[in-house]
C-alpha cells in the first residue's frame, strides 16, 4: 500500500505518493527518484532538509500562496493548512489523538516563538478551530508554553542594556589567578665593537698644484 511506503519523511514531513512525485521532480529532475527510493528523504541530509524547503516555498492551495507567503502575511493557520490540510484543519476535537497532536503543535509553536523573542503569535485564521483550541489550552494548561502569549497575563520584558539590546553574557570568565606580567624573554641588545678610526685627509688639507697656463689657439689661415 502507498501509505505503508510513502509515510512522513523529511525536516517538514512529506507523505503520500503524489507529494513524493512532486518533490522528486522538483528536487532531482525525475519524478521516479523518490518513488523508487523513498528512504532517500530520511537518509540523505540534502534531501531531508531540501524537502522541508520544498514544502515551505512550493506547495500551495491557491495560486501564488505558499506557507512562506502566508507566514509573511501573518497567518500561521493558513501556513499550517497547506502543510497538513484536512488532517489538521479543521481541528477535530472529538478525536483524542488528533486533539493531543494539535495541542502539541501549538505548544511547540509557542515555545519556539518565545525563544526567538516574538512579541505576539501569528493569526490562527485559515485553519478552522485552531484559535478555539489555543484558547482552551490557555484555560486548561495543556499548552504550558503558550501562557506567555496569554493576553490576560501582564508580561515582564527581559532585561536590556541602555541600547535596548539584551545584556551580553561573558563567554570567557576572568581568571582567579593574580594579574602578573609574564617573564620577559627578550635578549639584551649589545653594541658591536668599535674599530679604530683613521684620519683621511680632506680636500681642503691636500696640497694644491698650480695648473699650467694654456696657450691660446691661433685661428686657421
Amino acid at each position: 500500500k502507498a501509505n505503508d511506503i510513502f509515510f512522513g519523511r523529511g525536516s517538514i514531513q512529506i507523505s503520500n505518493n503524489f507529494n513524493y512525485i512532486r518533490a522528486s521532480a522538483t528536487m532531482t529532475g525525475s519524478k521516479d527518484t523518490f518513488c523508487e527510493e523513498p528512504e532517500l528523504l530520511s537518509t540523505v541530509e540534502t534531501y531531508s532538509w531540501g524537502v522541508g524547503i520544498f514544502i515551505w516555498v512550493e506547495l500551495m492551495k491557491e495560486e501564488g500562496k505558499t506557507s512562506h507567503t502566508h507566514a509573511l502575511n501573518g497567518s500561521f493557520g493558513s501556513a499550517l493548512n497547506i502543510i497538513n490540510g484536512s488532517s489538521e484543519c479543521p481541528v477535530k476535537e472529538d478525536e483524542e489523538w488528533h486533539s493531543k497532536a494539535v495541542r502539541g503543535r501549538l505548544d511547540h509553536y509557542c515555545n519556539v516563538a518565545q525563544v526567538m523573542g516574538a512579541i505576539d503569535l501569528l493569526s490562527f485564521d485559515g485553519c478552522d478551530g485552531l484559535e478555539a483550541v489555543f484558547r482552551q489550552c490557555l484555560t486548561d494548561g495543556s499548552c504550558p508554553n503558550c501562557k506567555y502569549f496569554d493576553p490576560r497575563v501582564i508580561r515582564t520584558p527581559p532585561p536590556t542594556d541602555s541600547t535596548g539590546a539584551p545584556p551580553k553574557v561573558a563567554t570567557n570568565p576572568p581568571s582567579s589567578r593574580p594579574n602578573t606580567p609574564p617573564p620577559s624573554t627578550s635578549v639584551p641588545k649589545t653594541s658591536p665593537p668599535s674599530s679604530p678610526r683613521t684620519n683621511v685627509p680632506t680636500k681642503s688639507s691636500a696640497p694644491r698644484t698650480k695648473r699650467p697656463t694654456r696657450k691660446p689657439i691661433e685661428p686657421l689661415s
